[in-house]
């Protein structure tokens, strides 16, 4: 039996810092599926596969209703996690980071099942691009994390 600890999206699998966040805007690449856009790094594979952070911005109205929407994407997140992370390429790890794009309306009224199947399709389109940069002969190497 899966426990509430084996299931929850530990803080070691969070992306933090001011830096980590900067660093996927810059040299990140991007996916968007509706409101949801993803931006992604590969990275040398460590420990943890897969790092993620949340953002909405200030236009989704009070720290309540921002919250409220970064914790219902960390739910998506969490319910696609495994599915993820199997499809990986071994020896890629990915830093992700997962942002509101969409209406202030949207980010709470949205149907909890269809934010969930707009966070695996652009989970899946990550995939499919880890995938054919990891098969190219001249793919540069990832990036070693930073922490």
């Amino acid at each position: 039996m899966t426990t509430i600890h084996e299931t929850r999206l530990q803080r070691f699998r969070r992306l933090r810092g001011r830096d980590s966040f900067g660093r996927l805007f810059r040299e990140g690449s991007a996916v968007r599926r509706g409101p949801i856009l993803v931006r992604y790094r590969p990275v040398e594979r460590g420990a943890v596969p897969v790092v993620v952070g949340f953002v909405t911005g200030r236009k989704l109205g009070s720290a309540v209703r921002r919250n409220r929407a970064r914790r219902r994407m960390r739910e998506a997140y969490r319910l696609e996690r495994a599915r993820f992370e199997s499809r990986v390429p071994e020896l890629i790890g990915v830093e992700l980071l997962v942002i509101w794009g969409g209406t202030p309306e949207g980010a709470w009224r949205t149907p909890f099942e269809e934010l969930r199947n707009t966070l695996a399709s652009a989970l899946d389109a990550v995939v499919k691009r880890l995938r054919a940069r990891n098969d190219s002969p001249d793919a540069p190497r990832p990036s070693p994390p930073v922490h």
